[in-house]
């Protein structure tokens, strides 16, 4: 479960209200919702992401939470161009050991 996932449920599950009812607020759909607490999803938008904190009141501390969350969630890295060789073998060896685990 990626850390977004992970907040996404765990927030829900703090203001108790099911997946319909978050969907609802944010004006998605449930399905939308599921597919992000389970990670089938990547993170989401920022639209979705400003329609969140507003719906549910989310503090200054929790819309960072929420943003750190998002930003460890990412599944794709741009690295530009003129990026030194030895990156691209760092983050090869990575992938090999991510695609490994």
């Amino acid at each position: 479960m990626s850390p977004f996932s992970h907040f996404l449920h765990e927030l829900r599950l703090r203001l108790e209200i099911r997946q319909a009812d978050l969907a609802k607020l944010v004006g998605y759909e449930q399905s939308y919702i599921s597919a992000l607490e389970v990670g089938l999803k990547g993170p989401p938008t920022q639209e979705f992401i400003t329609r969140l904190i507003q719906a549910v009141a989310l503090s200054p501390s929790e819309q960072q939470q929420l943003r750190n969350a998002v930003g460890a969630s990412e599944r794709k890295l741009v690295i530009d161009a003129d990026t030194p060789q030895d990156i691209y073998w760092l983050l090869k060896d990575l992938r090999d050991q991510v695609t490994c685990a």
